[in-house]
Order: structure tokens, then C-alpha cells, then sequence
């Protein structure tokens, strides 16, 4: 597991996208497996606690046997609880760091988010080149049977084409997922 404060390291010095969402990962998990650590302390804690109960209890069945069933339960509850609040106070811990990282994942997130509307990690527009040859005059025409494809954010595709153009045809292979671009024939 990384260090939490190596991760807080990495998300300050991302200069990538790519890099800064590796970095908000990488800390958001560590902040995970700590509260997962906490989590499991705390269960370890209410175990011994439960053992604990279960020798008392035990020790009531003979006198005789009692006494000393006693005086071992007592000795192994004092033992459970010290260990039981021991626990409580290494989840409490953990748990009070990991709200810590949290709280900190959040406020960085939110200062990179507030970064990014900014313009803080877009730099000056660098200085304009030289202009370029004169190019050759023309006759400018209009190229027909020109298209493109592209995908929008819910996965669909799109065809565009002039609206001077047939639109192109296209077939879809439901079974392979394939699409096919068709093509008349031409004598």
C-alpha cells in the first residue's frame, strides 16, 4: 500500500490527466484499505470482547470449579478488554485518519475541479509562426461522396455527409456487431 502522504504527493505534482486520475485513485484506495484495516480491528475487538463473555459465563456451572473458572475468566477478560479498548482506540484512530484522508481527497479534488474551470493548468498561447507560402489559384468544386464517422458520449454512431450527397448506405451485422459500408457497383 502506498503511503497516504505519498499520494497527496502525487496528485499535487500530476501535470497529466491521466496522471492526476491515477493519483486521485491511488489515494482514494488507500483511504479505503485504511477504513478496510479499521473495519477489521474493530470486528477482531467485539470477538475477544465475545470470548470474553462466554469464559464468564462458563464459570458458573460448580462451585468449586467456579473459583477458579472465575479468577481465569477475570484474568483473561481484564486481558480481553485491555486488548478490546487497545482495538478501540487503534480503530478510532484509523477511522478518525481515514475521515482525515477523505476530507482531504475531497478538498483536493475540489481545488483541482476548481483548477481546471480556471484555466490554471492551461498555459500562455505561444507566439504565432511564420506565414506560409502563397498557394496556387484555383477552381474551388464541391467533392461529392465525402463522409465521416464519429461516436457521440452514449456510444452511438453517427454518419455525416453534405446535404447535397445521397446519404451513404451502411448494413449492420447484429450477430458479429459489424458494420458494413456498401458500395454500388460501378461499370
Amino acid at each position: 500500500m502506498i503511503p497516504f502522504e505519498q499520494c497527496l504527493a502525487n496528485i499535487l505534482s500530476a501535470v497529466y490527466g491521466k496522471d492526476v486520475r491515477q493519483s486521485i485513485h491511488d489515494g482514494l484506495k488507500a483511504g479505503y484499505e485504511i477504513a478496510t484495516e479499521s473495519k477489521e480491528i474493530s470486528e477482531n475487538g467485539r470477538e475477544i470482547a465475545k470470548e470474553a463473555k462466554e469464559i464468564a459465563l462458563g464459570a458458573r456451572t460448580d462451585v468449586d470449579q467456579a473459583v477458579e473458572r472465575i479468577e481465569e475468566a477475570v484474568e483473561n477478560a481484564g486481558e480481553a478488554a485491555l486488548l478490546a479498548r487497545q482495538e478501540a482506540t487503534n480503530a478510532k484512530r484509523a477511522a478518525a485518519a481515514a475521515n482525515t484522508a477523505a476530507d482531504k481527497v475531497h478538498d483536493l479534488e475540489s481545488d483541482l475541479r476548481e483548477k481546471v474551470e480556471n484555466g490554471y493548468f492551461t498555459g500562455p498561447q505561444g507566439p504565432q509562426g511564420p506565414q506560409g507560402p502563397q498557394g496556387e489559384s484555383g477552381i474551388i468544386t464541391e467533392i461529392r461522396g465525402m463522409f465521416t464517422l464519429s461516436v457521440d458520449e452514449n456510444g452511438d454512431l453517427w454518419v455525416h455527409y453534405t446535404d447535397a450527397d445521397t446519404p451513404p448506405e451502411f448494413e449492420y451485422d447484429s450477430e458479429t456487431g459489424n458494420v458494413y459500408y456498401i458500395i454500388s457497383d460501378v461499370a
